[in-house]
């Protein structure tokens, strides 16, 4: 398992062989961004929770610095990282899902 080391800056890192990510904080992913990829036929559909636009702001980070994983890698990662979390950058990205 992939170890975790989250800095004063809210930047963490996994530490293993396989990727290093940082993600910004504060999230630069906002509802708007959110409501604005959605399909026509999404838009009146559930909104996403705080973990799936998180989900969304890693999947974009790890497309931005040319990452290439497995979808079942990633998402252990994206799970280790939201869990390792702070609590305040959890309530912000709750904020956006709240505005979405």
């Amino acid at each position: 398992m992939a170890k975790m080391s989250c800095q004063t800056t809210n930047k963490c890192q996994v530490s293993n062989t396989m990727a290093k990510i940082e993600l910004p904080f504060p999230p630069t992913i906002t509802a708007t961004d959110i409501v604005n990829r959605r399909k026509p036929s999404k838009i009146k559909s559930k909104s996403p929770n705080a973990f799936l636009i998180y989900r969304k702001a890693f999947l974009d980070q790890l497309s931005n610095s040319k990452h290439n994983l497995k979808m079942t890698d990633v998402s252990k990662l994206v799970s280790t990282y939201w869990k390792n979390e702070p609590e305040n950058v959890k309530e912000e990205y709750r904020k956006i899902a709240a505005q979405v």
